[in-house]
């Protein structure tokens, strides 16, 4: 399994459809050292966000 397959299937574990629940993917590129990070992100309408991350320093 690739990183990307592991991703997908992680947030696929993490996703559960709630009604008034925002849930974003973010992905960050550290540009000078070349890596990616990628984080979960959900959070109920007015209330704060709570994220985990999924990937840390993937190279490309």
């Amino acid at each position: 399994m690739n990183p990307i397959e592991a991703i997908i299937t992680t947030i696929q574990t993490l996703f559960t459809k709630q009604p008034n629940t925002i849930y974003e993917v973010r992905i960050v590129h550290q540009q000078y050292a070349n890596k990616v990070n990628i984080f979960f992100e959900y959070g109920r309408l007015q209330e704060l966000t709570e994220h985990c991350k999924l990937l840390k320093n993937l190279s490309w």
